[in-house]
């Protein structure tokens, strides 16, 4: 639910972003909206008692990067971006963020993959290439069930040593990490993807078309 209502005050918020900084400065804007959400946090991270400050020399250099690179220049550059683009446009590109955030911390990282990651991944990318096949629905079938499979796969490989023995299937979970290009480094869910979106075109070509 908390996941559905950020999409939905971010939407707005960028459609919001887009009118103002039609007559205002997009620098100002960008500044504003940086201010008001560290202080709102603030206040939610000394409410809840989950306020601390890093620990080491390590985790303040990411939070200097943090800093700097995301909020000080991402935010408040942002409504300037707007101001010479639609909300449409503007929404692509934030909705890219997250998926390339998630799969550098993955391959570079070393974060763990999840079901509930893959389909985002899937489903993220369906939304962003979605014109070029006209949101057709075999498309969507096609990529989403594959991906799904391969989200499966990652789902066994995750269980504890003691339940995939229960469970049996630690030969398989080898065989398919042996023969699924990347999954080893839990990006196993691309050539499923890739596949589903070849079939799921092919039947889109030839599906006879509605007179």
């Amino acid at each position: 639910m908390l996941m559905i209502l950020a999409a939905l005050t971010y939407a707005a918020c960028i459609m919001a972003t887009e009118k103002v900084t039609q007559n205002a400065d997009p620098v100002t804007v960008g500044m504003l909206q940086l201010g008001v959400m560290g202080l709102l946090s603030l206040i939610v991270a000394l409410a809840s008692g989950d306020f601390s400050l890093p620990q080491g020399s390590q985790q303040f250099g990411m939070l200097l990067l943090l800093v700097l690179l995301c909020s000080c220049f991402g935010f408040p550059f942002q409504p300037v971006g707007q101001k010479y683009l639609p909300a449409e446009t503007a929404a692509v590109f934030t909705v890219v963020n997250p998926l390339t955030a998630s799969v550098m911390g993955i391959a570079v990282g070393g974060e763990g993959m999840s079901f509930l990651k893959l389909v985002g991944y899937v489903l993220i990318l369906l939304a962003l290439l979605g014109r070029f096949f006209d949101h057709d629905r075999a498309v969507y079938v096609w990529v989403t069930g594959l991906t799904l499979v391969a989200a499966f796969y990652d789902l066994l490989r995750t269980l504890p040593d003691h339940l995939r023995a229960v469970l049996h299937v630690n030969g398989l979970v080898d065989t398919v990490g042996k023969a699924l290009p990347f999954a080893t480094i839990g990006l196993g869910w691309i050539c499923p993807a890739i596949l589903g979106l070849v079939i799921g075109l092919i039947f889109r070509a030839v599906r006879p078309k509605k007179a």
